[in-house]
C-alpha cells in the first residue's frame, strides 16, 4: 500500500526488436507481457511510469585521450541517426500504448540528443560505461538536464 509509483525501465530494444542474444520471445510477446504488466500495476491503482532507453552504440572507448591519433575526426561521437536506427522499431508500438492507458514517459533523447549528435561524453567526463549503459555521470548529466521532467514523472499522486 505504501507504494503509490511503479517505474518501468528496460532496454527496450533488446527486447521487442530482439537485438541481444537470449532474447527469446517475439516482439508480439513481448508487447503482450508489457500490456499485462501495465494492466496490472493501474489495475491495482499504482501510477505508472515508464523510462524510454537511452541512445545507444556509442563507443565510450573512443572517447579517452590517446598519445598518438590517425585523425581529427570525433570518434566518440554518436550520429543521431544512428542512435535512432539502433533503437529499433518499440517507440512506435509502445508509445501510443502509452498514451492511451495515461502513462507518462520519460525520454533520455531529449536530453542526450541534439537532432545531429547524441552526446557520448561532457568535457572530459564519459556519459557510458559501454554501448547501452550510462555512467554514474551520465546518470547524473541526465538527471541534472532534465530535472522538471523526471520531477513531474516522480510527482507523489
Amino acid at each position: 500500500p505504501a507504494i503509490h509509483t511503479v517505474v518501468l525501465a528496460g532496454h527496450w530494444p533488446a527486447y521487442f526488436d530482439r537485438q541481444e542474444g537470449g532474447v527469446t520471445a517475439t516482439a508480439a510477446e513481448f508487447e503482450r507481457a508489457f500490456h499485462a504488466t501495465v494492466e496490472h500495476y493501474q489495475g491495482l491503482h499504482k501510477r505508472v511510469v515508464v523510462l524510454l532507453a537511452p541512445p545507444t552504440g556509442s563507443k565510450p572507448r573512443s572517447c579517452l585521450a590517446r598519445p598518438i591519433t590517425m585523425t581529427k575526426k570525433r570518434l566518440c561521437d554518436l550520429p543521431q541517426p544512428l542512435a535512432t536506427e539502433n533503437d529499433g522499431a518499440y517507440r512506435a508500438s509502445m508509445l501510443p500504448y502509452l498514451a492511451a492507458r495515461q502513462v507518462p514517459v520519460f525520454d533520455p533523447f531529449r536530453a542526450l540528443c541534439d537532432g545531429a549528435i547524441c552526446k557520448t561524453i561532457d568535457g572530459d567526463q564519459i556519459l557510458y560505461v559501454d554501448i547501452n549503459h550510462l555512467s554514474p555521470f551520465g546518470g547524473a548529466y541526465l538527471a541534472r538536464h532534465q530535472v522538471a521532467a523526471l520531477r513531474e514523472l516522480l510527482r507523489q499522486p
